[in-house]
């Protein structure tokens, strides 16, 4: 009797180290199939800092001979047609508008060959030099501004697309570069690219021009200033 109690009680003991035993590996095997800790490798890269560009004036774009700082006689040198002479000798013929200001709207016609794909262009002169122009296009129509960006960089010392500012709100139609000594604004939209245009402007021309509407808005004007009678 107390044989069948001992070899009962020595069954009992080895049931319970083989149990124990069989919980350990369970465990042990449930460790090593984690999934690893993320890593460095792992994180999302911060956006590319923009740099600033350095660019001057002498490097701006130029388009069909058109270009910033331009006086009146290079513009004409420009659309020699005669449709196109015309239109431009009649607008140079009127008096320039407040702040030495003057627009010159161009349809190129016989100078298509210069301008090809544009339809309309726009010339904005202060003191007789050009200090903005934009050139608006027949499309093509983008998928979005990037792709014209590419485009209208390619074989310019202009930065790539990565260096451009996107227009908040606007961010797939509208972009812009500001350089030292320009800036660049490129609009890609409307049906088959109809309302596509590149804007270029001249920093410090514009930047004069700005100071000068300052400093007429700062002037009493002269009903304010008159000595009122008694």
């Amino acid at each position: 009797m107390k044989s069948l109690i001992t070899i009962a009680l020595l069954l009992t003991v080895i049931s319970i180290a083989c149990s124990s035993k069989s919980e350990g590996s369970q465990l042990s095997a449930s460790t090593t199939h984690q999934s690893p800790e993320p890593t460095a490798s792992n994180a999302t890269a911060s956006p590319q800092d923009k740099e600033p560009c350095t660019l001057t004036l002498t490097t701006a774009p130029v388009i069909g001979g058109i270009k910033l700082g331009m006086t009146q006689d290079e513009i004409l040198s420009v659309f020699r047609g005669e449709k196109e002479s015309l239109e431009v000798r009649t607008n140079l013929a009127q008096p320039p508008a407040r702040f030495g200001m003057r627009t010159l709207n161009i349809t190129p016609i016989e100078s298509k060959d210069n301008f090809r794909g544009i339809r309309d262009i726009t010339l904005r002169l202060v003191d007789g030099r050009v200090y903005n122009f934009r050139m608006t296009y027949d499309g093509p129509e983008w998928p979005n501004v990037d792709k014209f960006v590419e485009k209208f960089v390619a074989g310019t010392s202009l930065p790539p697309v990565s260096q451009w500012e996107a227009y908040v709100g606007m961010d797939t139609q509208l972009k812009t570069l500001s350089c030292s000594g320009f800036t660049v604004q490129l609009f890609a939209g409307g049906p088959g690219g109809n309302l596509n245009y590149a804007d270029i402007t001249d920093a410090a021309a514009d930047k004069a021009l700005r100071e000068r509407r300052v400093k007429a808005r700062a002037q009493p004007s002269p009903s304010s200033s008159a000595t009122p009678k008694p």
